[in-house]
């Protein structure tokens, strides 16, 4: 019983990508992952023989791997120290995905922005009002 549940939970493998998170891993042990926790994201190649083996497998306990066997994947690093490598058919693709900007680093940098046009209307301001000030004196 124990080892058709292992059998079964170890059956579907899949990898999602959208706008705000990746979704990886078995049917049973999956990860769901938010775009704005990811600080690395590189292209690795993975042999199971590094591993361990096939399945769900740990390096050390902040690196979890998810392998299906040898070939291309992806390895993370989130900003929380943790790190996760996985199989995928197209890793360059699932990277340009995973490396578009969110909906929340777009409000990010419309922040930094227009603070920046704010100090530049300051300083010009400022500036203005320098000149009109030594005008005025002579």
């Amino acid at each position: 019983m124990i080892l058709s549940l292992f059998a079964y939970s170890c059956r579907f493998y899949f990898v999602f990508a959208d706008h705000d998170q990746l979704r990886f891993g078995y049917a049973l042990w999956g990860v769901r992952i938010n775009l704005a926790n990811i600080d690395q994201i590189e292209e690795t190649t993975i042999k199971w023989i590094q591993w361990s083996g096939q399945g769900w497998r740990l390096k050390s306990l902040k690196h979890i791997g998810y392998i299906t066997g040898n070939g291309l994947g992806i390895h993370l690093v989130l900003n929380t120290g943790r790190e996760y490598t996985f199989n995928c058919d197209d890793p360059k693709a699932y990277m340009i995905v995973l490396q578009t900007e969110t909906p929340n680093d777009e409000q990010q940098t419309q922040a930094e922005e227009d603070l920046a046009n704010m100090e530049q209307l300051e300083t010009s301001t400022a500036g203005r009002e320098l000149e009109k000030s030594i005008d005025d004196r002579c």
